[in-house]
């Protein structure tokens, strides 16, 4: 078996970052996701507090498996274009500085095939692309309940370095698709992938729960994981809810289990 790479969202907590670290500490996570635009913002992060911030994960052995950052517009939106690509491409020299390899960005629904609003997302994920070979950090994308092979045709254009998927399995469920048929058209585009869960809804659109509460079969889901070689972290991440310590903690642990057959 493959060991899986776990860890959590310390936005969910809800909590300042050091509180947040503790807390990921004592899930027995082995790695955080950090939001980068409000949680931890990179203008708040020079070189002496970077350095601060790793020092304290290192001593509870925890790594920095992802930074997300939360888009105000699509990627590709013509309006502040400029401005935009340059807010992320920082975010992913501050994911490098964090020795992390991946930035995450909001979920994003493809453009028609060969319309002007395609060859904007193509020109700006090649140059993200670009950017990220010369960093070392992988820009991943998170699909919004359309077929596979629409986001896919869109990687299969980037040329200039790796662009991947954040595969969400609740988010799958909420629009009413097959979380393990779409992971598995995904097989070898994956870059990250969320453990969240979802209940479907009478009027097209789900509603997020606690993981093992939902409609993700997550012994099938794990078991593809496995079979397609993903090696990358999967982190708990919880939205909703009243209680999203517990409940990521309890997805932590979860998903471990069932990992291991129980």
């Amino acid at each position: 078996m493959i060991p899986l790479q776990i860890a959590v969202a310390t936005a969910s907590f809800r909590q300042p970052v050091r509180q947040s670290i503790d807390t990921a500490a004592r899930s027995k996570a082995s790695g955080v996701q950090f939001e980068a635009r409000h949680e931890l913002p990179v203008a708040d992060y020079p070189a002496t507090a970077r350095r601060q911030l790793l020092h304290e994960l290192d001593e509870r052995r925890l790594k920095v498996a992802a930074l997300t950052f939360p888009l105000r517009r699509q990627l590709h939106d013509p309006d502040q274009l400029d401005r935009r690509i340059e807010a992320v491409r920082n975010a992913m020299q501050f994911a490098a500085q964090l020795r992390c390899k991946i930035l995450t960005l909001d979920a994003m629904r493809a453009p028609a095939a060969d319309s002007r609003e395609a060859q904007r997302l193509d020109n700006v994920l090649n140059d993200l692309a670009k950017f990220g070979n010369h960093v070392g950090v992988t820009v991943t994308l998170t699909p919004v309940g359309e077929p596979p092979d629409s986001l896919i045709g869109i990687l299969n254009r980037v040329r200039q370095g790796p662009v991947a998927v954040d595969f969400d399995p609740a988010g799958c469920i909420r629009s009413g698709r097959d979380p393990i048929a779409d992971l598995r058209e995904y097989a070898g585009c994956v870059g990250h992938l969320q453990i969240r869960d979802a209940l479907r809804g009478r009027d097209g659109d789900g509603k997020e729960t606690a993981v093992g509460r939902g409609e993700v079969d997550w012994p099938a889901l794990l078991a593809l994981v496995q079979e397609i070689g993903y090696v990358g972290w999967m982190t708990a991440r919880r939205t909703d809810g009243n209680d999203p310590v517990g409940d990521v903690t309890r997805a932590v642990e979860y998903v471990r289990c069932v990992a291991l057959g129980g």
